[in-house]
């Protein structure tokens, strides 16, 4: 018995790969088998005959805290929300399994400007882009009033929470809007 390679031995060095999806080889150019993590969507592809194939979904689990960003924070029409870094408490997530997640946020005293309008939207990365469209409920106060109970919704293939109160538009004021609350949604 020969311990030497058969002529369709193959090195497995390299099949292992990770980086960004804009960093990611096209399918065609590693050997058929290649796996490759997408650092930036938490999921891990092989490479197939035509094309990358999910091999897992995102880990679950593990809770990741996303770094403050105030361009992640809007509203819809011509309203402004204004997100300062001490008014952001929490903005979160945890895969449940390869197709839930949980966002969990917390945004305390921000101010909404410009037009009254109906949506208070959080933005989330791409590998939180919802299948279908979901709603839940959350907690909020307007202007410094009442914690009142309000809805979230997340349009498929929209990677953003848009938070809405169950009557009328958001009051306009400074320093006076609180949001928390808790999202489940089926991702994509």
């Amino acid at each position: 018995m020969s311990l030497l390679p058969s002529d369709s031995y193959r090195k497995t060095r390299g099949i292992h790969r990770r980086g960004t999806r804009a960093l990611q080889p096209a399918y065609n150019t590693v050997l058929q088998g290649t796996l490759y993590f997408v650092t930036d969507e938490f999921v891990i592809e092989q490479a197939g005959a035509s094309a990358w194939e999910s091999y897992s979904g995102p880990s679950s689990g593990a809770w990741v805290a996303l770094a403050f960003n105030a361009g992640d924070y809007t509203g819809s029409g011509a309203m402004t929300w204004t997100v300062a870094v001490g008014d952001f408490i929490l903005l979160a997530y945890a895969f449940l399994n390869r197709k839930t997640v949980i966002v969990s946020f917390e945004i305390a005293t921000s101010t909404v400007g410009g037009v009254a309008d109906q949506f208070l939207i959080i933005a989330l990365p791409a590998a939180i882009t919802p299948l279908r469209t979901m709603r839940g409920s959350f907690f909020y106060n307007d202007a410094s009033g009442a914690l009142t109970l309000g809805q979230w919704t997340a349009f498929a293939t929209t990677p953003a929470l848009y938070l809405y109160k169950l009557v009328g538009n958001w009051t306009l004021g400074a320093d006076g809007t609180r949001v928390v609350g808790n999202a489940i949604f089926e991702i994509t």
